[in-house]
């Protein structure tokens, strides 16, 4: 899998431009996902990794660093880090047995159990389903977080 690929989807995913310089939260968990994911799945340096979305190495050091704090604290940072992890697993063929070192949730494990009992041109077909699912999903949470942030506001 390629920089570009990971860096599309986390961008998909948080609704975010990674190469933005805003400090809005969703742009700082989404680089923090882009940069954990590329850290921990690539032998890519620091300076190559902050360079595809135009910072330094330092920034990304940084970002490495908090990321286990947005982890903690965020659902969509959590939920992010566990789909594009299955995603780069399955992309760069490694198989999902390997995924059973990280936890993940019970939606995901279900996932993963299914996509490794399938064929390779079975989960080949059924990625674009996954993905239109997955939006879908990603728009209902967004309505009931706006939802939630409007109740908050008028009490």
């Amino acid at each position: 899998m390629r920089l570009s690929e990971v860096k599309s989807f986390v961008e998909d995913y948080f609704r975010a431009n990674l190469r933005s310089r805003h400090r809005e939260t969703n742009n700082i968990n989404a680089r923090a996902t882009y940069f954990k994911l590329i850290r921990e799945n690539t032998n890519l340096a620091l300076n190559e990794i902050g360079r595809s979305v135009g910072v330094n190495h330092a920034t990304v050091i940084n970002s490495l660093k908090k990321f286990d704090m947005y982890h903690k604290d965020s659902a969509s940072v959590r939920e992010c880090y566990e789909d594009a992890l299955i995603h780069f697993k399955i992309n760069t063929g490694v198989k999902t047995q390997d995924l059973e070192d990280f936890k993940l949730s019970k939606p995901i494990e279900k996932a993963v159990k299914i996509l490794s009992e399938m064929t390779e041109l079975e989960v080949i077909e059924f990625l674009p389903r996954i993905e239109l699912y997955h939006k879908s999903n990603i728009n209902k949470k967004q309505r009931q977080e706006q939802w939630q942030q409007q109740k908050q506001q008028q009490a």
